[in-house]
């Protein structure tokens, strides 16, 4: 099959934009395709791929294209063939000139490359992995992270079981495996759009990480329990915990975003669950919440980070993101953590969660919240696995770490703590 110097083209225009980190990589192909209308999905496929071959490679090709090639300045048209030279083979494509064809053809070891343009990220967040990790760990870890995810769904309980939702699927030529340690979970390796499918439309399925829909379980939520999901956002963890308690009970979810609570909304009627009461807050401290004070059996927060550990989804963040935002996102977790402990009632949990890598936004804040919160204690995560059957392998005793490398799932981190007095 012949492809359209059109291709070329296209990306080339893309990245030209893209490389501006003014706008997310998905709103942008989703814009460009509109206006465009008569690319084919195959043409498209390759376009998106391209797109997000840069950024998950950008250090090693802008650092092949300067070394190996002599190049003083990158353009962006190698910049587009370096996306491309995996996607397609040279010989479909026309319009090359000699010099084009000698570039896109060339073989290129990337094992050659300095740890630090191999590991894909940038030098500040790889020098603070090595120091988490070791700069071994730091290359497994952006070798998996630095590439496409799978997509995970969660079944609803209320209205289905998975080996049913496995069957059902197959009518839409969609082929699914159970999660190897979510127990209501399904994993999908080929892209599919779930938009018109009455699975989807119904609320039956939703679309949630594996690593998500963990912490549902790990928090040990019982049927009838007064639950507050303190940053809900549009309410994944709060329908897979309405699921798993069969809608009884509370679920309060509170978020400062309208638009988040509106879609939450949505997603509830879907859902079936009649459990649920979405609250939009001003900040942690809005007097909305007060009633709920020394009442919640278990407080998620899910606080809000830098999204590092979502990198398979969003490999943007880690090329506009920057060191000052972590200090001040630190502020913003330690006191929403703060403030939500006061609805957690004795022996009650309190659950800190986030979808980071970095050490600054998990460990660090809990370690300073234990230490003027001393009415808390830790709960050992193993025992808690242990005891829901879930199979699954954590090298800390109180902290539920996941890396990409090591369980395929976004990268995660929760805290339990217990109200003690």
């Amino acid at each position: 099959m012949k492809f359209s110097i059109l291709i070329i083209n296209s990306v080339e225009k893309l990245l030209n934009k893209i490389l501006k980190f003014t706008c997310s990589p998905n709103k942008l192909l989703s814009n460009y395709f509109r206006k465009y209308k008569k690319l084919g999905i195959f043409e498209r496929n390759i376009i998106s791929k391209a797109v997000y071959n840069l950024l998950y490679n950008k250090s090693i090709y802008f650092y092949f294209i300067h070394n190996e090639f002599g190049n003083k300045t990158v353009s962006l048209r190698n910049l587009t063939l370096f996306c491309l030279k995996d996607l397609v083979n040279i010989s479909c494509i026309e319009g090359l000139s000699k010099k084009e064809f000698y570039f896109f053809n060339k073989k290129i070891d990337f094992n050659l490359a300095p740890p630090l343009i191999k590991s894909n990220f940038p030098e500040w967040l790889f020098t603070k992995l090595v120091d988490q990790y070791g700069e071994s760990e730091t290359l497994e870890l952006s070798k998996k992270i630095n590439q496409s995810a799978s997509l995970d769904l969660r079944v609803n309980l209320l209205k289905s079981k998975r080996e049913i939702i496995i069957k059902k699927l197959l009518d839409f030529s969609i082929f699914c495996n159970p999660t190897p340690y979510a127990p209501f979970g399904l994993r999908i390796t080929k892209k599919v759009s779930l938009k018109k499918i009455y699975l989807f439309t119904k609320g039956i399925i939703e679309i949630q990480d594996e690593s998500s829909q963990l912490l549902t379980h790990i928090i040990e939520v019982k049927r009838g329990e007064l639950i507050v999901d303190f940053c809900a956002g549009s309410g994944g963890k709060t329908l897979a915990i309405g699921s798993l308690i069969r809608n009884t009970g509370y679920i309060y979810s509170l978020d400062i975003s309208k638009k988040k609570i509106e879609e939450l909304k949505k997603r509830v009627i879907r859902s079936g669950l009649s459990n649920v009461y979405p609250i939009v807050i001003k900040n942690e401290n809005d007097i909305k919440i007060k009633f709920l004070e020394n009442k919640a059996n278990r407080v998620l927060v899910d606080a809000p980070c830098s999204g590092l550990g979502t990198l398979r989804r969003n490999p943007d963040i880690k090329w506009y993101q920057k060191p000052f935002f972590i200090d001040k996102i630190n502020n913003t977790q330690i006191n929403i953590l703060n403030n939500a402990s006061k609805l957690v009632k004795i022996k009650g949990y309190l659950i800190y969660s986030t979808c980071s890598i970095l050490k600054e936004e998990n460990e660090d804040i809990v370690d300073k919240f234990m230490a003027i919160n001393k009415n808390f204690c830790l709960i050992p995560i193993k025992n808690i696995l242990k005891r829901q059957k879930i199979k699954l392998l954590i090298n800390d005793n109180y902290y539920f770490k996941l890396l990409t490398n090591i369980h395929n799932t976004d990268c995660f981190f929760a805290a339990i703590m217990k109200r003690i007095k």
